[in-house]
């Protein structure tokens, strides 16, 4: 061994490629050693925050870089969720106020029964001219002493007011009745402040001939309101949509806590839901079956998915307003449109139908997975073909669950809304809420008219709308609901399956 290139002592000069490096000595400890201990290089002046932390803090592994790289990627997801949601409310949004108005509005037979406004006001004038020249006309053949007669006859010969051969004769006095009488008679001339009333009311009132067609209230909207019209009430909705996915998963988890039942799995918070339900109560995707008490979750998610709905409700009513009304009635703002509500707090008459409204679905899209495993024996590890179309059954039938009891909470919500404020103005002719059992009556049986074919091909029309009244936007839920399913069977979609999520 070449003892030049290898020494067995190590050199105690700092080595040029290492200058800060000081290597140990081997034997026993020189006394000039100390001295030399005392020239010991400091740490360097460029070292990063997270090293000079973990010098001061030698206990405590502090890795600023990947604490702060961890936080953006949260706030990245949580931002991408959010313009996700906020894009797919966007889109829905005018499938959906069409939607709410032919829930809200009364069917045409029904409207035509209460002419509107403008019509009634030019009926009414129109019979009252052609009353008065039949009474004028019957007062000039009779007899010249009835001072009616004579009065009426007076009025109707307005020639002789502005021709130069008006009579001289006349009293004083017809002469002031004559003007009192013309200002106080139905077939007066309209005054600019009436003509605008009028006008406006014709701008922006809907005229629904179809009311199971929500393409036809899309294009009856558009013409009255413009594209702005489509797209009311949409940063309501996604404010609503988000707070309901939020304050629903914290209440299911505050009870859930509280009774001692370990958590329910929920839905992936970046999607639409199978029901295709952004504005309402799409909880859809509970499963459960691997609770250890599946009853008391079932009844534990109804629960938070009701009290959730009371405590927004006053949101839900601002959304309803915003719809209902047209795009003209200020405020249009969410802040002003709370203010003016009586109270933050839900009125009694809406307590039945929301409860109603977000608790029954809620239930059964979360009994639905534990049916199917229990029961049925459909699991997607063993059976996925088969769980993927019962799954799509579940959805569309949750969909016809909804539909109607969105209905009875809209009506009820606008009913409060005019009893509050009775000059509220509406794009359409709004309906009655008669309570839940009267307003699903009214629905079959009192409101507009069904034609149906008989066996013999004679045409039959019957009172009441039957169940299409119920189910307003069914078709739009349904093709939804199919490109949902189409997407996530063409899709890997391997996650879902194994979770077992609708």
């Amino acid at each position: 061994m070449d003892k030049d290139r290898f020494p067995l002592t190590a050199s105690r000069e700092p080595n040029p490629l290492r200058p800060y490096y000081i290597p140990p000595s081997i034997g026993p400890t020189s006394a000039t050693s100390p001295p030399q201990a005392a020239h010991t290089p400091r740490p360097a002046p460029t070292s990063s925050l997270s090293s000079s932390a973990r010098d001061y803090l030698p206990d405590i592994d502090i890795d600023l870089r990947s604490t702060t790289g961890e936080a953006w990627t949260h706030t990245r997801a949580l931002l991408d969720t959010l313009v996700w949601r906020y894009t797919s409310i966007l889109l829905a949004q005018p499938f959906d106020v069409a939607k709410t108005v032919l829930q809200l509005s009364l069917p045409p037979s029904a409207a035509s029964l209460s002419t509107p406004v403008k019509s009634r006001k030019s009926a009414g004038r129109t019979s009252a001219g052609r009353h008065s020249h039949g009474a004028s006309r019957a007062s000039h053949l009779g007899s010249e002493s009835d001072s009616e007669g004579s009065s009426e006859r007076s009025d109707d010969d307005m020639p002789d007011y502005f021709t130069s051969a008006a009579p001289r004769s006349r009293s004083p006095r017809r002469r002031k009745r004559a003007p009192h009488h013309s200002d106080n008679s139905p077939s007066r001339t309209p005054t600019p402040k009436d003509r605008r009333e009028q006008d406006s009311y014709a701008d922006y009132k809907l005229r629904l001939t179809k009311p199971d067609s929500i393409t036809h209230a899309i294009s009856t909207i558009y013409t009255t309101s413009g594209a702005v019209g489509l797209w009311r009430a949409t940063n309501c909705t996604f404010v609503y949509s988000v707070l309901l996915r939020t304050a629903d998963s914290f209440i299911r988890g505050l009870l859930l806590a509280l009774v001692g039942l370990p958590d329910i799995a929920g839905p992936d918070p970046g999607g639409l839901g199978p029901s295709l339900s952004v504005t309402g109560a799409g909880f859809s995707g509970l499963d459960v079956s691997e609770s250890p008490n599946p009853i008391g979750s079932l009844i534990v998610a109804g629960m938070a998915s009701c009290i959730t709905g009371l405590l927004l409700a006053p949101l839900d009513l601002v959304r309803t307003r915003l719809i209902a009304s047209p795009i003209s009635h200020a405020p249009r703002g969410l802040v002003q449109n709370l203010r003016q509500l009586p109270s933050l707090v839900v009125p009694s008459v809406l307590w039945l139908p929301t409860a109603l409204y977000y608790s029954v679905p809620q239930i059964f899209s979360a009994a639905s997975p534990l049916i199917l495993r229990r029961q049925l024996r459909i699991t997607p590890e063993l059976t996925p073909s088969l769980w993927s179309v019962a799954a799509f059954t579940t959805s569309l039938t949750d969909l016809f669950i909804r539909l109607p009891l969105e209905t009875l909470v809209r009506r009820a919500q606008l009913s409060v809304l005019r009893r509050h404020d009775p000059d509220l103005p509406t794009v359409f002719e709004p309906a009655e809420y008669k309570g839940v059992g009267g307003t699903i009556y009214s629905i079959l049986y009192a409101e507009g008219e069904t034609t149906t074919k008989d066996s013999k091909g004679m045409l039959r029309t019957r009172r009441g709308q039957g169940m299409a009244g119920l189910v307003r936007g069914w078709r739009v839920g349904f093709w939804g609901l199919v490109g949902v399913w189409g997407g996530g069977a063409l899709g890997p979609g391997e996650s879902h399956k194994q979770r077992g999520e609708f």
